[in-house]
């Protein structure tokens, strides 16, 4: 990322990955932050869940960062959040809940199907944003999270909005599901961590549907047109399954804010 880069991003710098460790920890990240300090811009660092033997390296990597920049981390891992507290605590940080944690059935693409035939209360307490909860919102205010990103879905977002009360961060993708041993790393015979060091586990791998397992059967099955229309626009970037979003039409509120581009 050169100065011309950071530059053009008006809505700020994203650094991180919200599926990979290797990519938070990589010294690029601190290079990067050094170079947005002269450009006075704030910095989203997007953090994955984390493994044990990493939360240490993290946790150093965030006060690292954030004597250099003004920094918002995106948690995605509950401990790490509950690492960062006192960091939290001192507004050393801007804190921000990710998309990992913000999930919900309101995200699989099958949804409606599997709820077919299920009454009108239980559709409507299982297909919503999960942040939907008073519990969930007292999680939030316990550690003065200041914004939170979530997929985007537009029958949903503004009640979201209303009931949350705070800056909602969409991209211009939904993500769908966190591998727990990276999904592109393996796809391409790549070694970890060596990973981080090249951008072949950044290219976006699109599913294509051939055939599908049928478990009653115990034999592959051809996929009907309603299946393939599951996996459609659906691809593999890193660690995380996504799906595009072809049609991103956000009538922008008040407490609603597009944050569509990566560093």
């Amino acid at each position: 990322m050169d100065d011309e880069t950071i530059e053009v991003q008006s809505n700020g710098v994203v650094l991180g990955d919200e599926g990979c460790i290797y990519l938070c920890l990589h010294d690029s990240v601190l290079d990067f932050a050094k170079k947005c300090k002269d450009k006075q811009k704030t910095v989203r660092f997007l953090t994955p869940i984390v493994p044990d033997i990493y939360m240490d390296d993290l946790v150093k990597r965030i006060e690292d960062l954030s004597r250099i920049i003004s920094l918002k981390v995106t948690f995605n891992d509950y401990g790490l959040l509950h690492r960062c507290s006192k960091l939290i605590e001192n507004k050393q940080i801007i804190p921000v809940f990710g998309r990992v944690l913000t999930r919900s059935m309101l995200d699989c693409n099958w949804a409606k199907r599997l709820l077919t035939n299920e009454n009108d209360k239980v559709i409507a307490g299982l297909y919503e944003y999960s942040l939907m909860d008073n519990e969930k919102i007292k999680l939030l205010e316990e550690f003065h999270i200041q914004e939170i990103e979530v997929n985007y879905h537009p029958e949903k977002i503004t009640e979201l909005s209303e009931v949350v009360k705070l800056p909602i961060v969409i991209y211009n993708n939904q993500l769908l599901s966190v591998g727990r041993v990276c999904f592109s790393a393996r796809y391409q015979q790549l070694k970890l961590p060596n990973c981080a060091e090249c951008m072949e586990c950044r290219k976006k791998l699109q599913f294509s549907v051939n055939k599908k397992w049928s478990k009653k059967r115990m034999c592959y099955d051809e996929p009907d047109e309603e299946f393939k229309q599951y996996m459609s626009d659906l691809y593999v970037q890193g660690n995380v399954v996504y799906r595009n979003i072809n049609d991103l039409h956000l009538d922008l509120q008040q407490n609603v804010i597009e944050e569509l581009i990566y560093a």
